[in-house]
């Protein structure tokens, strides 16, 4: 993993996935049984980083891939609306 993804884990994902443990075993000591609509929930809340990490490690070897088409004049022109729409320049 590149420093970006391991900044991104360890500050964003890994707290989520502590909370979202923590949150469910005080759940299950508090009603005594395992609730299937906490359990789904928390599963979510687990998955949705890991899928992040997962899509964000894919774009950035995408992105440094020799067939990429990042850094293309076409790329630019489609880039470029939707980062002023962001507010960024870039």
């Amino acid at each position: 993993m590149d420093s970006v993804a391991i900044r991104v884990f360890a500050f964003s994902v890994l707290p989520v996935i502590i909370g979202a443990t923590v949150v469910h075993v005080m759940d299950v000591i508090e009603s005594g049984k395992l609730a299937p609509g906490n359990t789904i929930q928390n599963i979510s809340n687990l998955l949705r980083p890991a899928l992040l990490i997962a899509f964000l490690a894919a774009s950035r070897r995408a992105e440094h891939s020799p067939a990429s088409e990042a850094q293309t004049p076409g790329f630019e022109q489609w880039r470029e609306p939707r980062i002023r729409g962001l507010g960024h320049s870039g």
